[in-house]
């Protein structure tokens, strides 16, 4: 049987009965069990698609970052707040330096990274908690104690590898010190993290860069405190600080927490669970309501014979079901599905409802027939040579039985010339 991975993509489309109207077009992903291949296949589908589809009289494309935040999980309302007294904490530490106050600095700036890590991941914080350390470095080398700068300058280096302190700012010999950690982490040996999300399947990343999706192994991480985080739909985001040591693996077990979001998830994973012509048009149309669309356009990938076929189908407002639109492989053009979108959308809704492929391979109303994969041959039973083979074997059977009998009821002779 066919392994069926579920990715579903889904579009709004503003639809008219029997002329194309102005369409706005929402795509969606549906996440599922997914792997790497099937990913990479369906998202460059998904891009071809999206550019057929903006073709179109009429279409217009929803803005990737509105449909995101639709599934993503809420910010903290508070997160804003917090990261402003972290920068006004921070703010307060450079005047308490510029004084030649370093404790009170210090405690201005130990209180900034307690309120930036508190926030992060939200947006600009791994700057600000880059600045945060360094101001500290600084502070803490002005007060000759290394190896707290030390830790400190490592930690900005890790966020922002190429980070370079200007001379003409910083003191001279904090500067050259800055270079030294950098060169002597360079020279390192390096380790690696390992994480692992409950649920699987979180997108990862370290200090502000993609790692893939968990569970995963990083390696060749220069050893440090290093900023982790989890993301995955319907659940709260994790975030923490790993230390990893040289020649090492640091390991993390993260259980996510459900966060406000998974009820919008759940509805996507429902569409995208099994064939859309057995998906849910309740689901489909609480999906609808809920992005203020008019329809909509589900994608699957399919893994069959080791080929990567795409599924679609389509759901419009009210509608009592899901309507399929055919099978197409991955490889082939999406122009052929984006036609399909838009006879839909002008009303040859009859002609295309329902509609799957013939046995004979062609498809009606003199659309390109999807590719398929070519059925096994007959059995060597069913072959036409075999049973000729028996009828000549059998036939000469009974025309030598025959010549026996009348021989030796006659007493003619009969002889038979096989």
């Amino acid at each position: 049987m066919a392994r069926v991975w579920g990715t579903v993509f889904l579009c709004a489309a503003c639809l008219a009965p029997r002329s194309v109207m102005a369409a706005r077009l929402a795509v969606l992903t549906v996440g599922g069990p997914a792997d790497a291949e099937t990913q990479r296949v369906g998202a460059e589908y998904r891009e071809r698609l999206l550019r057929a589809l903006a073709g179109l009289p009429g279409v217009e494309l929803a803005g990737e970052e509105a449909i995101g935040a639709y599934f993503a999980e809420p910010s903290d309302p508070a997160a804003a707040c917090m990261e402003a007294e972290a920068r006004e904490r921070l703010a307060q530490g450079q005047r308490w330096a510029g004084r030649l106050k370093p404790q009170k600095a210090i405690e201005d700036l130990k209180e900034a990274l307690r309120v930036a890590q508190a926030v992060f991941p939200h947006p600009g914080s791994l700057a600000l908690l880059a600045e945060i350390h360094l101001q500290l470095g600084l502070t803490h080398h002005a007060l000759g104690q290394q190896a707290a700068a030390d830790e400190a300058f490592e930690t900005v280096l890790l966020l922002e590898p190429e980070r370079q302190l200007d001379e003409t700012v910083v003191n001279p010999l904090a500067v050259e010190r800055f270079e030294q950690v950098r060169q002597g982490l360079l020279r390192s040996m390096k380790g690696s993290a390992s994480l692992i999300s409950r649920p699987p399947g979180a997108r990862a990343s370290v200090d502000g860069r993609d790692a893939g999706s968990a569970p995963v192994t990083i390696p060749d991480l220069l050893p440090g405190k290093h900023y982790f985080t989890l993301r995955l739909e319907g659940y709260r985001t994790w975030s923490g600080v790993l230390e990893v040591e040289p020649g090492r693996v640091a390991r993390q077990e993260v259980f996510l927490a459900e966060g406000r979001s998974m009820q919008r998830v759940r509805l996507l994973s429902r569409l995208g669970a099994g064939g859309l012509g057995s998906a849910s048009a309740a689901d489909a149309e609480a999906l609808r309501a809920g992005l203020d669309v008019e329809g909509l356009v589900l994608l699957r990938v399919l893994s069959a014979a080791g080929r990567a076929m795409i599924e679609p189908a389509i759901y419009v407002r009210g509608g009592p079901r899901i309507d399929p639109l055919g099978v197409f492989a991955a490889e082939q053009a999406p122009a052929a599905l984006a036609e399909r979108v838009r006879r839909y959308l002008a009303g040859e809704r009859a002609s295309l409802a329902g509609l799957v492929q013939p046995p004979g391979g062609g498809a009606p109303g003199g659309l390109p027939p999807p590719e398929e994969v070519p059925p096994p041959g007959p059995a060597w039973y069913e072959r036409w040579w075999v049973w000729t083979i028996a009828g000549v074997v059998v036939a000469g059977a009974v025309a030598t039985g025959t010549a026996l009998a009348l021989s030796r009821d006659s007493g003619l002779r009969v002889d038979v010339i096989r």
